[in-house]
């Protein structure tokens, strides 16, 4: 099964996993990794979850952020984990479901990019009273 973590600044990764499980239910296969400034930190704890040969997710909220530094170098060398940064509820909701189907982990990723694009909308209450 491929793993998924959440990694972001402050409590943005525990934050986005308390929404997941409330809307799709706990999954052992999430984890959240907060990152509260500490930079050796975040790389133990990272470390720690991405330990194992799973293929592993690693959704981070900010592209070129701390969490997303610490993540790209904690993966290096491992030819099963994908990092993806700019994390958003709808694609997590859309792959979370997946994960177990066998299907290609890079094609999942590629369809968590369009969930995350298609979840994309603007409500304009400009001109209304």
């Amino acid at each position: 099964m491929i793993r998924v973590v959440l990694t972001g600044h402050g409590t943005w990764a525990s934050g986005a996993k308390a929404g997941l499980d409330m809307v799709a239910g706990e999954r052992d296969c999430l984890q959240a990794v907060d990152f509260d400034g500490d930079t050796n930190s975040l790389t133990l704890r990272l470390k720690e979850v991405l330990e194992g040969t799973d293929p592993v997710f690693v959704f981070c909220d900010l592209a070129g952020g701390t969490p997303f530094q610490v993540a790209a170098l904690t993966c290096r060398g491992r030819d099963n984990a994908w990092i993806l940064a700019g994390a958003s509820q709808p694609m997590l909701l859309e792959i979370l479901p997946m994960l177990e189907s066998g299907q290609d982990p890079a094609d999942l990723m590629q369809t968590a990019m369009r969930a995350g694009h298609d979840g994309i909308r603007l409500l304009s209450l400009t001109g209304q009273k």
